[in-house]
């Protein structure tokens, strides 16, 4: 991965996510639905010499970005000249399911990350479909055989367990 060559003492550290949003138009900065990963050197000079100053700067662009703490965040990174460039895999909305599917078959990088999973059903399916599939069974439930709900990724197709409340995307 990038950060593993980005340790203390690199020139100005790396934060990877999905960059693109912004408050309203302003302060554009890191979506923070997706997650994001920061090297030791990005996080060092965000914080600088002193916690206070960072932390009252990060209130200032909190402030400025209209309360939306990653964004504000991403404003402090930029001025402190950190890369950064988009972590791919990295799902940050909700999919439809076409997208989700889309996702799965992505040859230029694995899904590492989807946002408003809100049930155990959700995060237990997608457990089931990142699962090595030895070892284990397909899943065979009442929705089997309704294609809408259900995914498949390197030959492991898995099924949501009983509604379509139970679906990632």
């Amino acid at each position: 991965l990038a950060l593993d060559a980005q340790g203390p003492g690199s020139n100005h550290g790396v934060v990877m996510g999905c960059w693109g949003c912004a408050a309203h138009n302003k302060c554009p900065g890191l979506c923070g639905g997706c997650g994001y990963a920061a090297s030791f050197t990005a996080i060092e000079r965000a914080l600088g010499n002193s916690t206070q100053s960072f932390l009252a700067e990060q209130m200032d662009f909190c402030t400025e970005c209209e309360l939306w703490g990653d964004i504000a965040i991403s404003q402090i990174y930029a001025k402190r000249g950190v890369e950064h460039p988009n972590l791919a895999g990295l799902y940050g909305f909700k999919l439809n399911k076409q997208d989700f599917d889309n996702s799965l078959k992505n040859d230029r990088s694995e899904p590492l990350m989807y946002h408003y999973i809100t049930s155990w059903n959700q995060m237990e399916l997608l457990h089931r479909l990142f699962l090595p599939p030895q070892g284990q069974t397909p899943n065979v439930s009442i929705n089997a055989a309704a294609n809408h709900a259900c995914a498949e990724f390197h030959g492991n197709r898995q099924c949501a367990a009983t509604t379509l409340s139970d679906l990632p995307w």
